[in-house]
């Protein structure tokens, strides 16, 4: 006999595609968020009526809502902590950035929040309740993905680490960004110097040089500035989970159609993975009969034989503009808001892969 097993239904009113928020129990309620929030982080001493406090937990319920346990212990700090937004911790560069703020932070007797979901936690009450002091957006993007923090009012209390240029930006207290046109130029100049005449830029997803990505846009207009005859490389089904395959699809495209191209430019240090790999299944050496660069500076890239040219962004530094930020407010120490350009910081790692050897 086979027994079919399956999960136990929740509420038949429950919103099954998607986990319940504070959000959705304060709209089924009926009330604020405010006093949601006060109702489950102070069951004892919150100054609501039984009938509000029936409700909202008939919601709760209701919604098989789970309350965020990071939200609820900074509900009961008294020390203002500083929340971080950031995409991913998989990219060794942000990594490093959010080390180095939990660094500062805890020399300074300040926590950190660190989140790559920020529609999770409350920050409307975290901020008014002066549980978090500021909050810190690795790219910009990221704070669109809460639309609590769209708020003007709370918008204020954020500061912006992101590349650029930024467009349609948003009303920050503070945005450090970098020009990423900068990245492009510093490629472009390194491989005319180097002597190459033809080169290639695997785009991945982008379909042309007017595509928003402001590195590849400017290599392409600096390289036909210099005579580099750019060839706009594309993979319009690449999948974002297997990135160096897309790169090696790329580079195998480029050896089949431009046979005279020297050298490459990846979207990414991820495309350089496969571009490698190609290139090697191919009989090419790298980088007397190629030559690859790439953008981020991840340091495994360190590890590919021989190691990746590429352009190392400020983030790290860019955020510890936003701690000197946080820290000097704190103090009571007037600081003017004044947005900050980092573009200055942005270099070029030259390694193996770009030294001209032989074309």
């Amino acid at each position: 006999m086979v027994k079919t097993l399956s999960r136990r239904s929740g509420p038949p009113d429950a919103d099954r595609s998607k986990r319940a928020t504070i959000f959705s129990v304060a709209e089924s309620a009926g009330v604020s968020i405010t006093t949601v929030s006060h109702v489950l982080n102070y069951p004892d001493r919150h100054k609501y009526s039984a009938t509000v406090e029936k409700k909202v937990l008939a919601a709760c319920r209701r919604l098989a809502y789970r309350p965020n346990v990071l939200a609820r212990s900074l509900a009961k700090r008294t020390t203002p902590a500083v929340g971080l937004l950031c995409d991913s911790l998989d990219d060794h560069n942000i990594t490093r950035a959010v080390n180095r703020a939990v660094e500062l932070a805890a020399n300074n007797g300040l926590h950190v929040v660190i989140s790559t979901k920020p529609s999770e936690i409350p920050w409307a009450n975290l901020l008014e309740e002066g549980r978090v002091g500021w909050i810190i957006s690795i790219v910009e993007s990221m704070i669109n993905q809460s639309r609590e923090l769209m708020n003007s009012r709370l918008l204020e209390r954020i500061i912006s680490v992101t590349p650029g240029p930024v467009v349609d930006a948003l009303p920050v207290a503070c945005r450090i960004w970098w020009d990423e046109r900068r990245n492009g130029r510093l490629i472009a100049d390194h491989l005319a110097e180097l002597g190459h005449r033809e080169i290639a830029v695997l785009a991945g997803s982008f379909a042309d040089p007017e595509c928003g990505c402001w590195r590849l846009q400017e290599v392409y207009r600096r390289a036909n500035e210099l005579g580099l005859a750019p060839r706009w490389i594309v993979n319009a089904e690449e999948d974002k989970t297997d990135i160096p395959a897309s790169g090696q699809r790329m580079m195998q495209e480029t050896l089949e159609r431009f046979p005279d191209v020297t050298a490459v430019v990846c979207r990414q240090d991820y495309h350089a993975i496969g571009a490698y790999r190609a290139l090697i299944r191919a009989g090419k050496h790298i980088p007397d009969n190629m030559a690859l660069v790439g953008n981020m500076d991840l340091q495994r890239m360190l590890y590919l034989d021989p190691p990746l040219t590429s352009v190392a962004s400020p983030i790290v530094e860019g955020v510890e503009k936003a701690m000197e930020i946080v820290l000097q407010t704190r103090e009571g120490t007037a600081m003017a808001m004044e947005n900050l350009d980092l573009s200055e910081y942005i270099r070029l790692v030259v390694r193996g892969s770009t030294v001209r050897t032989n074309l």
